[in-house]
């Protein structure tokens, strides 16, 4: 489903950016544009104007760590870990 990047005050994160990586590390890890995995994202994913993100499809075999950072000056607003197919998000 989509989603909305928001700040601490719930003001739209326009061009926020996505980045994923392998639980517990910096090692980048692949997500995709469709669910059969057949087409990877290139990284950072970035919000539209309205902060949203496409439809973003991960590997059900990989646990990953997700960072969010604001699209100005890539400032970390928030990093999600652990992130998998089955749990979701922590």
């Amino acid at each position: 489903p989509l989603f909305t990047a928001l700040d601490d005050d719930a003001q739209t994160l326009s061009g926020a950016a996505l980045y994923f990586y392998l639980t517990g590390t910096t090692t980048p890890r692949d997500v995709y544009q469709d669910a059969d995995l057949d087409t990877p994202f290139a990284q950072p994913i970035q919000a539209n104007s309205a902060g949203r993100w496409p439809n973003i499809w991960i590997d059900p075999s990989i646990i990953y760590r997700l960072d969010i950072k604001d699209g100005v000056g890539g400032s970390l607003i928030r990093t999600i870990d652990p992130v998998n197919s089955v749990l979701g998000a922590s």
